[in-house]
């Protein structure tokens, strides 16, 4: 079990980070979009 949790540890914090990065991407391309619309 211990050697499932060292595998685990990183990948979680892999797809945490990964989350994020998706996250900040989506919201800078969502202000880029309402800045579209208000120029309309």
């Amino acid at each position: 079990m211990k050697k499932i949790l060292v595998v685990l540890a990183p990948l979680l914090l892999a797809l945490s980070a990964l989350v994020v990065v998706l996250r900040k991407l989506l919201a800078r391309s969502n202000t880029q979009i309402h800045r579209i619309n208000q120029h309309r």
